[in-house]
C-alpha cells in the first residue's frame, strides 16, 4: 500500500477531503505523484483551504468541485507548492489556547498617561 492510500484510510470523517482522494487516485496521470514524500493529505487540504480563504469575501467563499479538484491536482504536480506549514491541520487544546492568550493580550493595551499640562482655551 502507498503513503497516499495509508493517508486516504486514515481519514475518519472529513467527507469532501475522501471524494478528492478518490479523485486523485482515479486518475493515471496522478499515480506517481501522488506518493511524494514531500507532500501529504493533510497538506493538499490546508493549501485548498488556504486558497479558498484568499477568495473569500466577509469569511464566505463558494468554489466549485472542478477548482476544488484542480487545486489537488495542482498541490501534487508542483514541488514549491505550500500546505503543510501554513497551517496546523489539528489544533490541539495547548495551541488554541496560546492564539486566544495572544488575542486578548493585543486588546489590552495599556493607557495613555495624562500629562499634567493642560491647554485652556484663551476665548
Amino acid at each position: 500500500m502507498s503513503k497516499f492510500e495509508e493517508e486516504y484510510k486514515a481519514i475518519k470523517q472529513n467527507q469532501g477531503l475522501k471524494i478528492i482522494c478518490e479523485y486523485l487516485m482515479s486518475r493515471n496521470d496522478m499515480v506517481s505523484k501522488l506518493d511524494n514524500p514531500k507532500k501529504s493529505v493533510d497538506g493538499m487540504w490546508n493549501y485548498i483551504v488556504s486558497e479558498a480563504k484568499k477568495k473569500a469575501v466577509k469569511n464566505c467563499v463558494i468554489i466549485s468541485d472542478e477548482e476544488v479538484f484542480g487545486l489537488a491536482i495542482h498541490y501534487y504536480d508542483e514541488e514549491d507548492v505550500g500546505g503543510d506549514a501554513e497551517q496546523p491541520s489539528r489544533l490541539n487544546l495547548e495551541s488554541a489556547k496560546a492564539i486566544v492568550k495572544k488575542s486578548v493580550d493585543q486588546k489590552k493595551k495599556p493607557k495613555k498617561e495624562e500629562s499634567e499640562w493642560k491647554q485652556e482655551s484663551l476665548f
